[in-house]
């Protein structure tokens, strides 16, 4: 059984189109299974779900997203051992498939994209426009035409990333294993050292094989490990800020304090302070 997620229930003024929210789960927590009667999207912004769609299941992480149609039913999960969030938009169906029709993808009941379920991969660029753009979203509510136009640039980005095809590269052995390896606390807490004991390469090599494979620097993804790892120790802990922080390998509190506010638009103690799904 399942349940359908109205329009109606979220949007009361007949003239907005869009509605955006944060979708935030702890590791072991998962949202029942729904449909719509409108159209939606979602990118991950941290750790991952698995989600149950159609027949099967996929695990979606961070800079994924999947493109939703009415009447499709799904059930997200967080199977991990780190909390998870995503950022969903809602639109009305008649101004969705307005997007669609005017990017020129939409026939029929056929979602544009390469993957008939919709999914697709953003590059670390597009990613960081999109969430530099929803992040200021709010600021146009009071002026609906800019609000308007914003929100259907972003949904005509969405499109466009889910139409590209699937990139090619095959990712060379050593460094999907060491990309996986660097997940594990004891790894990621230790930073590039470790990453180049574990790889036996020399650090600009691995910068420049991250960079092509990845899209980002191992800095950047390793300060993502850390992240959220603190992210979840704030939520299941009573420790410190200042101990959460020397546990996850950051040395400087006060730059902690930055690139946490940087990735969660909170706080530590903000953040720890919020244990809702929605926020």
């Amino acid at each position: 059984m399942y349940r359908k997620c109205l329009w109606t229930n979220y949007v009361t003024d007949r003239n907005q189109s869009f509605y955006m929210a944060d979708f935030f789960l702890n590791p072991g927590q998962e949202a029942s299974a729904h449909n719509h009667d409108y159209y939606e999207f979602f990118i991950v912004l941290q750790g991952e779900f698995t989600e149950d769609f159609g027949k099967g299941r996929t695990k979606v992480t961070r800079r994924q997203g999947h493109i939703l149609r009415p009447e499709d039913v799904h059930c997200l999960k967080n199977d991990s051992d780190r909390p998870a969030l995503l950022r969903n938009i809602a639109v009305r169906r008649d101004t969705f498939e307005a997007i669609l029709a005017e990017t020129g993808f939409f026939s029929g009941d056929d979602m544009p994209v390469s993957d008939p379920c919709g999914y697709f991969s953003l590059d670390e660029s597009a990613f960081h426009v999109y969430c530099s753009r929803t992040a200021m979203v709010d600021r146009f509510l009071p002026h609906p035409r800019t609000y308007g136009f914003l929100m259907r640039s972003i949904c005509g980005d969405a499109l466009i990333s889910a139409g590209m095809p699937e990139r090619s590269d095959f990712v060379p052995g050593w460094l999907s294993r060491l990309y996986s390896q660097m997940r594990q606390p004891e790894n990621f807490t230790l930073g590039i050292l470790r990453m180049r004991e574990l790889s036996g390469r020399s650090q600009a090599y691995i910068n420049r094989m991250f960079r092509k494979y990845y899209g980002q620097t191992p800095t950047d993804y390793i300060n993502d490990l850390r992240l959220s790892h603190a992210a979840s120790l704030l939520q299941t802990t009573g420790l410190t800020v200042l101990e959460i922080a020397g546990i996850c390998g950051f040395e400087n509190l006060s730059w902690f304090n930055r690139l946490f506010k940087q990735r969660y638009q909170l706080t530590p103690s903000e953040y720890r302070s919020r244990k809702n799904f929605f926020f």
